[in-house]
């Protein structure tokens, strides 16, 4: 299981979304600001934390209001004297941050006395970064009992009715939160129709909102919107009786108001209000296609009170719903008040969309509608809102039975399993629908496979670019041509693919977004071996409600649906073909292993339940920790710093092993390693096997972020665990530039470069790493083995014979139409260069203006290729290659550079039609016939070059094939000569 990154930890983000009108040159201003976080602690627990948001509580000016937050922390800390730092992390994009920040004691209010820190990266959990933090220091007596209050507010940008409340991120206290509570006032009493919470287990008090979670370890956030309605809504006093909300209630047409969206094609209409629309033919098409929404909702809501169908189409679709239950004695009476509003709003716009008026009337009625019912912010949902009508219910319906009987002989996992969706002559998914083309779905797999969703099917595809289809399939209605425009009247595809962690099945769900919003189709969720001719039926619904864990070959699956089953856990063993059903012990699943034998390991709170699914009395034992995982001898677990084993034929825990710091949550790698994180930059990997910790202190995570700054990364421990190969790929938003490493960090602390590796390379034994290379398409065209210790790389395969890199083509022919420079083709390039030089000195700055006063984070290293573009009296204008084979153009100095080869030895070159080898001592072997790109120089030896091109090939080229520069016009071609004349003392 996770510990929490984050438990306790809120982070309020306003967005600057001025509705109707956007404006695309202005960024939405993201402010966030968390709670209190230990920077280093082993034994301080936050037993509970008090939160308040005052929503909208400051008037700035016309247009900006701010939002204030105070939170009150108690701690106890269960060991001895402890001086502990606080920090307590914020960020923003741009503009000022957190206002009138304070740390105080409580109760006696005793101001803590805060410095602001540079920021950092917290490990896992969505990798979280804060680029500055408030810091102070607490002192603890042994066993004592301690609370803090802080205070702060911040500015929105806008009057925006919108907040996010991040619970999931920042660091981990001792062991989990008994209690949080958190309170969201509004300036004055808002009506429950009003207010949009996630997660929906919400208490609305009457005035606002209220979570309470005890013993909680949340991986959610927290989101309210709210829409101040106008007086046409006519929000009653019925609208403000407290109340709790039901988090698996699909239906809201019974407590929130039905918004008709005046936008439903707003990319295509660019925002345009419908009655502004200047096509009077749209406008026509758009009112029909609302008023069939229109209708689906109207059916719904007499179908939810019990109203008996007379038509057979709508009484055919709602009887298949499983919350439908038809009343004789039927009354409108059993309306609220809320669904009488919305149906008597959807009847207005009726009369107010009439089509068989002329133009100039139906655009005046139109508007007249939009005005009364204007709202200023859009509801919540109609985020995900999208126009849906009778056909497109039936057409799913009709296609999920398809994909049904196409899957006739898969095996079910359900009991009373009916063949509710009748007989094969009744299925028609539309003959006239223009269907986009697969793949919908890619999923990419090891070694160059990936699977892929059709429109008949689920495919694998090998390497060498084969199929082979693994489930059946029909497609979604995607886009249809109205005689307008090709526009998306069903929403996008929501079917969805995915693969077991040993790619042995594929997991596909039929689809879920019109489930989301009236539960009318029952959607399938098969599980289809990848290797055997085999799949099954686990269940209905929507797949993002299911769980599934594997044993380690696979052979044995086991699932649950947390939404209509959360209490039970179905296990099959596709060996023998045994299904068995367990009743989970404990609130719900944090994490959960199951062995080849059926044996459950369940982590639950701070709970860890072991059951044996296969014995017949199916007895449970419990133990207070946290779940490692399951080894030969037994389960593993920890507390604190402390590593524990039970073996499985008596249970007794044992300690087996201590780490060098407090354990906060962990990562697994395998059946043997484990990733143990201890805050921000601790970290120790433990071998079961070997039962050996290994640590690594002050591990940079920066750039292994998974969350809304988009950065991505991995960690992957070496078999044996005594290193880690680390690969970084995210956007450097202080410096605006993309940054790429892969590298391999030692147990010392000694790291070193993986050039051309990515986030696929892994680990063939515990000295050697398997690093793919790709080409433009995607597809793999390279395999090396990279020795970690030596750094010598050999090719394990090949798919290509010639390498020509895009650069070098572009240079030549113009063929991919690369720019440099504001849009300035490669082409122009050779036009423009004076001459080819190098860089001297060590490291040369690059400027971005030739004052030499913006200092770009590109230096130069020694030897490296540069083209000079224009010569002034102290700089010059160069470009030259980044480490991403781009070309870049920027300033240096004239001191930095030379134009006589004699006084450099070049790191950087080019190679044209290039034979590449291997070199096995006296043996060469070779490896591409011809090789044409940009590249590096990285050895050499009398007569020979080793060298990398384009980050894709790595060999042996001949000294001869060695060039030195670009190739250039206006007269410079025999200077260039000259000079690659002048350095022949190499060859």
């Amino acid at each position: 299981m996770k510990k929490v990154l984050a438990a306790v930890f809120i982070v309020i983000t306003v967005f600057n979304i001025y509705y109707p009108i956007s404006y695309s040159n202005s960024p939405p201003l993201v402010m966030k600001g968390d709670t209190a976080f230990p920077i280093s602690h082993d034994h301080i627990k936050l037993e509970s934390e008090i939160i308040n948001i005052y929503f909208k509580s400051r008037e700035i000016d016309d247009w900006r209001i701010g939002h204030e937050v105070e939170v009150l922390f108690n701690f106890h800390n269960q060991g001895p004297d402890t001086e502990l730092d606080i920090g307590f992390p914020n960020t923003a994009n741009y503009g000022e941050k957190l206002r009138d920040f304070q740390a105080m004691d409580y109760p006696s209010m005793e101001p803590y006395k805060t410095e602001i820190k540079s920021g950092g990266t917290l490990p896992e959990h969505d990798m979280y970064m804060y680029t500055s933090m408030y810091s102070w220091k607490m002192h603890f007596k042994e066993n004592e009992k301690k609370s803090l209050y802080v205070k702060y507010w911040f500015e929105g940008s806008t009057r925006d009715s919108t907040a996010d409340y991040i619970l999931i991120t920042g660091a981990l206290w001792k062991d989990r939160i008994d209690k949080i509570d958190v309170y969201v006032h509004f300036p004055e009493p808002a009506a429950y129709p009003s207010i949009f919470g996630s997660p929906k287990n919400y208490y609305y008090n009457g005035e606002g909102i209220e979570w309470h979670f005890e013993d909680i370890e949340p991986d959610f956030n927290l989101f309210v919107n709210h829409v101040e309605y106008p007086p046409s809504f006519e929000l009653e006093d019925e609208y403000y009786r407290p109340r709790w909300t039901d988090p698996d209630d699909y239906y809201i047409w019974d407590d929130h108001f039905y918004w008709i969206d005046t936008f439903p094609y707003e990319y295509e209409m660019a925002n345009i209000p419908l009655h502004m629309v200047q096509d009077m033919t749209q406008i026509r098409t758009i009112v029909e296609d609302i008023k069939g929404t229109n209708q689906c909702i109207v059916n719904e809501i007499y179908a939810r009170n019990g109203y008996v169908f007379k038509t057979y189409n709508w009484k055919n679709l709602f009887e298949e719903a499983l919350w439908y239950s038809p009343d004789t004695g039927f009354s409108t009476d059993k309306f609220n008040s809320i669904e009488k509003f919305n149906l008597k709003y959807i009847e207005e716009f009726k009369e107010a969309a009439r089509t068989d008026v002329s133009d100039e009337s139906l655009v005046e009625s139109i508007e007249k509608f939009v005005n009364k019912y204007y709202l200023e912010h859009e509801p919540d949902y109609a985020q995900y809102y999208y126009l849906y009508n009778y056909n497109d219910l039936k057409r799913e319906k009709d296609r999920i039975q398809l994909v049904r009987m196409l899957n006739s002989k898969a095996v079910s996992l359900l009991e009373n399993d009916l063949d509710y969706y009748g007989p094969a002559h009744s299925v028609n998914i539309g003959e006239n629908n223009q269907v986009r083309k697969g793949p919908y779905r890619t999923i990419k797999m090891s070694n160059g496979r990936q699977m892929e969703l059709y429109s008949d099917g689920v495919y694998l595809k090998d390497s060498e670019g084969s199929f082979r289809k693994i489930l059946e399939y029909a497609p979604q209605k995607y886009e249809v041509d109205n005689g307008i425009n090709n526009v998306n009247r069903s929403g996008p595809g929501f079917d969805d693919i995915r693969v077991s962690p040993d790619e042995n099945y594929v997991i596909l769900g039929t689809n879920y977004r019109l489930e989301e919003y009236s539960g009318i189709t029952r959607n399938v969720v098969y599980i289809a071996s990848i290797n055997e001719d085999t799949s099954y039926i686990a269940g209905y619904g929507n797949i993002n409600d299911y769980r599934f864990w594997w044993s380690p070959s696979e052979k044995v699956f086991s699932y649950q649906n947390r939404k209509t089953e959360p209490g039970i856990l179905k296990i099959y063993n596709t060996e023998n073909s045994s299904f068995v059903k367990v009743n989970l012990p404990g609130e719900g699943i944090d994490s959960l292993e199951i062995t080849e034998d059926q044996k459950i390991l369940m982590q639950s709170g701070n709970k860890i339940y072991f059951m044996d699914a296969g014995s017949v009395n199916n007895e449970t034992v419990s133990f207070t920790g946290t779940l490692l995982g399951a080894g030969d001898s037994g389960v593993y677990f920890y507390k604190g710093e402390k590593i524990y084993n039970a073996p499985f034929n008596d249970l007794r825990p044992v300690q087996v092993n201590k780490s060098a710091h407090s354990i906060w949550q962990t990562a697994k790698i395998n059946d043997d390693i484990y990733c143990l994180y201890g805050g921000a930059s601790n970290l120790s990997v433990y071998n079961i096997s070997e039962n050996r910790l290994y640590h690594y202190k002050n591990l940079d995570y920066y750039g292994l972020i998974q969350s809304s700054f988009e950065h991505y990364g991995t960690i992957n421990p070496s078999p044996k665990g005594d290193k880690i190969f680390i690969y970084k790929d995210y956007i450097d938003f202080y410096e605006g530039t993309n940054v790429k490493k892969a590298f391999v960090v030692f147990e010392s602390g000694y790291d070193i470069q993986v050039t051309a590796a990515d986030e696929t390379a892994d680990w063939i034994d515990n000295d050697n790493l398997a690093v793919r290379i790709y080409g433009s398409a995607g597809e793999p065209i390279l395999e090396y083995s990279h020795n970690v210790s030596s750094g010598t790389r050999l090719l394990l395969n090949s798919r290509i014979d010639t390498f020509n890199s895009r650069i070098v083509s572009e240079l030549e022919s113009g063929l991919y139409n690369l720019h440099y420079e504001r849009n300035k083709k490669y082409t122009d390039l050779k036009h423009e260069l004076l001459s080819n030089a190098y860089i001297v000195s060590e490291s040369a700055n690059v400027y971005s203006n030739a004052d030499l006063t913006q200092k770009t984070n590109r230096p130069l290293k020694k030897g490296s290729l540069i083209g000079v573009l224009e010569i002034g009296d102290n700089c010059s204008k160069i470009c030259f290659f980044t480490n991403t084979n781009s070309l870049w153009t920027g300033w240096i100095k004239n001191s930095d550079y030379t134009a006589d080869i004699n006084d450099i030895e070049p790191v950087q070159a080019f190679v044209y039609d290039a034979k590449v080898y291997e070199m096995e001592g006296h043996l060469k072997r070779k490896v591409l016939e011809s090789c044409s790109s940009q590249v590096e120089i990285l050895d050499k030896k009398p007569g020979w070059f080793y060298i990398n091109a384009a980050n894709k090939v790595f060999g042996w080229v001949e000294g001869q094939d060695i060039e030195y520069g670009f190739k250039i016009e206006k007269g410079s071609e025999a200077r260039r000569r000259n000079l690659q004349d002048s350095y022949q003392q190499y060859e």
